[in-house]
């Protein structure tokens, strides 16, 4: 059975959560073979990070977000409303506070910003970067 906000729900809210756009590591054919295997190392350090911090829910919602399914989408899948994808992916705000509390977005942007190994490989990333901008000129 469809209810009356199925029609509008998935223009409100939707949003993906993918690992490698969170910060801008996608892949162009032109650069160094170094600089993909540091994305991969981030990326790859990336995904314990997401079975380390994220719950068991979180994780399947993040999976299927990952995969392209719509919060709408997932909501079925899991036999749960959107509001309730919603507040897995963006968190919850307490009635009366300005802070979210949990969400996936929340939790892993912590957790890759914070973790040291992530930290360390983000440097040699963006020094590489510098180097091979200035190879081709663009500094």
């Amino acid at each position: 059975m469809t209810s009356r906000s199925d029609s509008y729900q998935h223009l409100y809210a939707e949003k993906s959560v993918d690992i490698t756009s969170m910060y801008s590591l996608s892949y162009s054919p032109e650069e160094p073979e170094e600089i993909k295997e540091i994305k991969d190392k981030i990326v790859e350090r990336m995904r314990v990070l997401v079975d380390e911090k994220l719950t068991d829910n979180q994780k399947q919602i993040f999976n299927l977000t990952s995969q392209g399914y719509t919060q709408a989408e997932i909501a079925k899948k899991l036999n749960r409303c959107q509001a309730s994808i919603t507040k897995a992916i963006n968190g919850n705000v307490a009635v009366g506070f300005k802070n979210k509390h949990g969400g996936i977005v929340k939790k892993l942007k912590f957790a890759f910003l914070n973790d040291p190994e992530i930290k360390e490989l983000r440097k040699e990333y963006f020094e590489l970067i510098s180097e091979w901008e200035e190879i081709i000129g663009i500094k």
